[in-house]
């Protein structure tokens, strides 16, 4: 019996060799492992959500004033130009109309003086054909009577010859110096009536002048007027639109502020978020510099998780960075990702849904992986970075 106990027990009396080896294979093939083998590395996000690729626009209130009315009303579809908010207006409304009704009473008294500016001009070319021609009338008799005079003049020195040889009369010569004396008179007045008759034309001419220049002066005030209005009357139809708050794009409302009839709101409230329909969706992710920057580049692939719907039931999102912020804004690097389902996911894709993302950003050995946390903990990189004051993205 004893001999074939220890027959039995023979294959056990080298265990401990075995079991040496054994473990010396297992811890080669761990360090081989922690050496060489190459796993991924992901950058997880602080926070992301679906957001359009067209970005959402904001509607905020351009100026203070008091609501009349509002059509603002969640998930309400929304076209380019639709009326969201009516503000108080009626005071610019009622100046405008004012500057209006007195804009329509200066055109007509401006076209008035064009059409008396017009008959003026004319007048003015009609008085000075018939001036030339009464100039002209004025001298034709200035010389007529100049010649008169000249031949009476000639004819009583002729008889004052004959006179003093006693061949006519005393009384004949007298009545023939009598009638050129009066025809010198008559040739003089013309020539004081042609003097007379240009002075009058240049009189009528300053006067036509003056009067055109007065009418000038009187439209050009007017028109200044029409200016002045029509610039006010911008000043103030601007000042209407700017109360009449329009969808700036076509989409859905993804955000609105309940707003009554007579509440007041200040400039540059935000009153609604209207979010464009018809584009794709894309992630908007924010991380922490030293985990983006350098690292996180266009083209790498990473995975969403949904925060609402359990990546466990719904599966993750597929996605691939497509542009990466250059300068943190508020300690946070915005990162843009494309994204696309994978099989098994079924979750409702919409704008504004909130998830994370882990970013693909290396392939490297266990080892190395160890010696950088190593580094990170000795060299209190990460503890410097949770203590840095950051907004919330």
């Amino acid at each position: 019996m004893p001999r074939k106990f220890a027959s039995a027990l023979a294959p056990f009396k080298n265990a401990p060799a075995w079991s040496a080896l054994a473990g010396a294979i297992l811890l080669l093939a761990w360090t081989a492992w922690f050496v060489f083998a190459k796993l991924s590395v992901y950058a997880a996000s602080h926070a992301a959500r679906l957001e359009v690729d067209t970005a959402p626009n904001p509607v905020d209130a351009p100026v203070s004033g008091r609501v009349v009315r509002s059509a603002l009303a969640l998930g309400a579809t929304v076209k380019e130009g639709d009326v969201l908010v009516q503000l108080d207006a009626e005071a610019f409304a009622l100046a405008l109309a004012k500057e209006a009704a007195h804009l329509t009473a200066v055109e007509p008294q401006i076209a008035a003086l064009r059409k008396e500016m017009t008959a003026d001009e004319r007048a003015a070319v009609g008085e000075s054909v018939a001036a030339v021609a009464a100039h002209q009338e004025a001298e034709a008799m200035r010389r007529a009577s100049e010649a008169l005079a000249s031949l009476k003049s000639s004819e009583t020195s002729q008889l004052e010859r004959l006179r003093q040889q006693r061949i006519v009369a005393e009384l004949e010569s007298a009545r023939m110096k009598s009638e050129a004396e009066q025809r010198g008179a008559e040739a003089e007045a013309a020539r004081t009536g042609v003097t007379r008759l240009g002075g009058e034309v240049i009189a009528k001419r300053s006067d036509r002048r003056a009067r055109l220049a007065r009418l000038e002066l009187e439209i050009a005030q007017l028109e200044a007027m029409r200016s002045e209005s029509q610039a006010h009357m911008r000043t103030l139809a601007r000042e209407v639109e700017l109360r009449t708050i329009r969808a700036p794009v076509s989409g859905r409302l993804g955000d609105v502020r309940a707003l009554r009839a007579g509440a007041v709101v200040e400039e540059g409230a935000r009153l609604a978020v209207v979010v464009p329909q018809g584009g794709g969706l894309q992630v908007v992710a924010f991380f922490e510099p030293q985990a983006a920057v350098g690292r996180i580049k266009k083209g790498q692939t990473g995975r969403v998780r949904l925060l609402g719907f359990p990546w466990t039931k719904y599966g993750a999102l597929s996605a691939r960075v497509t542009n990466v912020g250059s300068e943190p804004s508020e300690g946070w690097v915005r990162v843009e990702l494309a994204v696309s389902r994978v099989p098994g996911n079924t979750a409702p894709l919409e704008h504004g849904l909130p998830g994370l993302v882990e970013v693909k950003v290396e392939e490297t050995s266990p080892l190395t992986m160890v010696l950088d946390a190593a580094g990170r903990f000795v060299t209190g990189i990460d503890a410097q970075a949770a203590h840095e004051p950051k907004a919330a993205p």
